[in-house]
Protein backbone atom coordinates (compact mmCIF):
# COMPACT_ATOMS: atom_id res chain seq x y z
CA UNK A 1 0.00 0.00 0.00
CA UNK A 2 2.60 2.16 0.63
CA UNK A 3 4.12 1.59 -2.58
CA UNK A 4 1.30 2.56 -4.24
CA UNK A 5 0.67 5.77 -2.20
CA UNK A 6 4.24 6.79 -3.00
CA UNK A 7 3.61 5.98 -6.90
CA UNK A 8 0.87 8.58 -6.56
CA UNK A 9 2.70 11.10 -4.83
CA UNK A 10 5.69 10.72 -7.39
CA UNK A 11 3.58 11.15 -10.25
CA UNK A 12 1.60 14.03 -8.49
CA UNK A 13 5.47 15.11 -8.26
CA UNK A 14 6.18 14.56 -12.23
CA UNK A 15 2.87 16.30 -12.87
CA UNK A 16 3.97 19.40 -10.88
CA UNK A 17 7.42 19.55 -12.85
CA UNK A 18 5.72 19.43 -16.16
CA UNK A 19 2.96 21.60 -15.47
CA UNK A 20 6.55 24.36 -14.51
CA UNK A 21 8.02 23.44 -17.31
CA UNK A 22 5.27 23.99 -19.69
CA UNK A 23 4.86 27.44 -17.36
CA UNK A 24 8.62 28.43 -18.49
CA UNK A 25 8.43 28.22 -22.21
CA UNK A 26 5.40 30.22 -22.06
CA UNK A 27 7.54 33.10 -20.54
CA UNK A 28 10.30 32.24 -22.57
CA UNK A 29 7.79 32.24 -25.58
CA UNK A 30 6.66 35.70 -24.43
CA UNK A 31 9.55 37.44 -24.15
CA UNK A 32 10.48 36.46 -27.36
CA UNK A 33 7.58 37.78 -28.52
CA UNK A 34 7.63 40.86 -26.55
CA UNK A 35 11.81 40.68 -28.17
CA UNK A 36 9.72 40.88 -31.60
CA UNK A 37 8.06 44.01 -30.39
CA UNK A 38 10.49 45.64 -29.29
CA UNK A 39 12.45 45.30 -32.52
CA UNK A 40 9.05 46.95 -34.06
CA UNK A 41 8.80 49.65 -32.13
CA UNK A 42 12.72 50.33 -32.64
CA UNK A 43 11.94 51.53 -35.94
CA UNK A 44 8.63 54.45 -34.49
CA UNK A 45 11.17 55.40 -31.87
CA UNK A 46 10.58 58.86 -32.63
CA UNK A 47 6.67 59.11 -31.09
CA UNK A 48 5.67 59.56 -27.70
CA UNK A 49 3.60 56.29 -27.97
CA UNK A 50 6.50 54.32 -28.69
CA UNK A 51 8.71 55.24 -25.81
CA UNK A 52 5.51 54.77 -23.83
CA UNK A 53 4.86 51.60 -24.86
CA UNK A 54 9.12 50.58 -24.93
CA UNK A 55 8.77 51.19 -21.02
CA UNK A 56 6.12 49.38 -20.56
CA UNK A 57 7.72 46.37 -22.61
CA UNK A 58 10.81 46.51 -20.49
CA UNK A 59 8.54 46.11 -17.37
CA UNK A 60 6.98 43.57 -18.80
CA UNK A 61 10.41 41.36 -19.81
CA UNK A 62 11.59 42.52 -16.08
CA UNK A 63 8.25 40.64 -14.61
CA UNK A 64 8.65 37.79 -16.84
CA UNK A 65 11.98 36.76 -16.18
CA UNK A 66 11.40 36.97 -12.30
CA UNK A 67 8.51 34.37 -12.83
CA UNK A 68 11.18 32.49 -14.69
CA UNK A 69 13.20 32.66 -11.78
CA UNK A 70 10.20 32.12 -9.49
CA UNK A 71 9.59 29.19 -11.58
CA UNK A 72 12.99 27.29 -11.81
CA UNK A 73 13.42 27.83 -7.94
CA UNK A 74 10.18 25.88 -7.11
CA UNK A 75 11.58 23.09 -9.99
CA UNK A 76 14.55 22.84 -7.55
CA UNK A 77 12.84 22.88 -4.36
CA UNK A 78 10.42 19.92 -5.77
CA UNK A 79 13.38 18.12 -7.16
CA UNK A 80 15.11 18.21 -3.58
CA UNK A 81 11.59 17.10 -1.58
CA UNK A 82 11.51 13.87 -4.41
CA UNK A 83 14.94 13.20 -2.74
CA UNK A 84 13.71 13.33 0.94
CA UNK A 85 10.85 11.56 -0.17
CA UNK A 86 11.82 8.11 -0.55
CA UNK A 87 14.05 7.96 2.38
CA UNK A 88 11.20 9.31 4.57
CA UNK A 89 9.00 6.28 3.32
CA UNK A 90 11.70 3.93 4.28
CA UNK A 91 11.42 5.73 7.72
CA UNK A 92 7.64 5.15 7.98
CA UNK A 93 7.90 1.64 6.56
CA UNK A 94 10.31 0.59 9.47
CA UNK A 95 8.34 2.85 12.08
CA UNK A 96 5.26 0.93 11.06
CA UNK A 97 6.88 -2.74 11.34
CA UNK A 98 8.75 -1.58 14.65
CA UNK A 99 4.96 -0.55 15.81
CA UNK A 100 3.45 -3.83 15.29
CA UNK A 101 6.57 -5.97 16.84
CA UNK A 102 6.06 -3.76 19.80
CA UNK A 103 2.08 -4.64 19.78
CA UNK A 104 2.38 -8.27 19.45
CA UNK A 105 5.02 -8.10 22.08
CA UNK A 106 2.78 -6.27 24.91
CA UNK A 107 0.05 -8.56 23.56
CA UNK A 108 1.77 -11.90 24.12
CA UNK A 109 3.65 -10.20 27.47
CA UNK A 110 -0.01 -9.63 28.22
CA UNK A 111 -1.75 -12.78 27.88
CA UNK A 112 1.21 -14.98 29.76
CA UNK A 113 0.45 -12.98 32.73
CA UNK A 114 -3.10 -13.17 32.50
CA UNK A 115 -3.05 -16.88 32.18
CA UNK A 116 -3.53 -18.57 35.86
CA UNK A 117 -0.20 -20.59 37.27
CA UNK A 118 -1.93 -24.02 37.59
CA UNK A 119 -3.21 -23.59 33.90
CA UNK A 120 -0.23 -24.80 32.18
CA UNK A 121 -0.14 -28.19 34.98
Amino acid sequence: MMDCIGDVEKQKVMAGLDALDAQEESYQKQIEQLDAIQDDMGKLKESNLAVGVEETLDEQRSQLHVLMNYSKSLKAQNEQLVERQEPLGNLVQKLNLQDKVLVRYICMNHASKSMPENALL
